[in-house]
């Protein structure tokens, strides 16, 4: 078992808490790293990893931390991908939303990040957990991201309804609204001969008279 002390983070350690309400754990071995700092000169990731260790260490301690340690987490999460490292951030993203399965913004940086990764897949099943807990009016993007996803994948006929769902409501973006007109572009038949848009139904292209279907 590691020897911990405890540090009263200041106010504005971690964004969006006006004051942290409770002492962070530190290994003592570890705060010779940080020999001579006061605790607002503790990197916001060193914090969080040792938080990380001490709940691992002592779940018993989860309940106390549980609320401020996940925005702590979501906190420490998007300071790494600020520093363009996504897959520590996938772990950060996934401790906040252990400590709180609501926690939709955790979820929405979840997807952002397996989707800079590659991970398509992955990040269309955080987009719609987003989507099942959450408000169309509140997570729009979420609706967004998820058909963009999609897309991405080759399943435009998924993602139009999402789009549709959300049309009415979302404020001026203009990147919702190339999602949308890409999506309908490639739900729009055409020519596999010229490429010409198609009517329904239609046996030969109108255009260079090749044959359809």
């Amino acid at each position: 078992m590691s020897e911990w002390v405890f540090v009263d983070l200041p106010a504005k350690t971690i964004e969006g808490l006006a004051e942290p309400e409770l002492p962070y754990p530190v290994r003592r071995e570890r705060m010779a790293l940080y020999d001579g700092l006061m605790p607002e000169g503790f990197p916001l990731l060193f914090i969080a990893d040792e938080l990380d260790a001490f709940l691992d260490e002592r779940p018993e301690r989860i309940e106390r931390y549980r609320g401020e340690a996940a925005h702590l987490f979501l906190c420490a999460g998007v300071e790494a991908v600020m520093e363009r490292c996504f897959e520590p951030s996938l772990h950060y993203f996934k401790l906040a939303i252990w400590l709180d399965p609501n926690h939709l913004a955790a979820r929405m940086n979840l997807g952002m990040s397996l989707r800079q990764l590659g991970r398509g897949e992955e990040a269309v099943a955080e987009y719609r957990e987003v989507i099942k807990r959450g408000s169309v009016w509140e997570w729009w993007q979420a609706w967004m991201l998820c058909a963009e996803e999609l897309i991405a994948l080759g399943r435009p006929a998924e993602a139009m309804p999402l789009l549709l769902e959300a049309k009415e409501i979302v404020p001026d973006s203009h990147q919702f609204w190339t999602v949308l007109a890409d999506c309908e572009e490639r739900l729009t038949p055409t020519c596999p001969h010229c490429g010409a848009i198609q009517r329904e139904k239609m046996r030969f292209c109108g255009e260079c008279g090749g044959k359809l279907g």
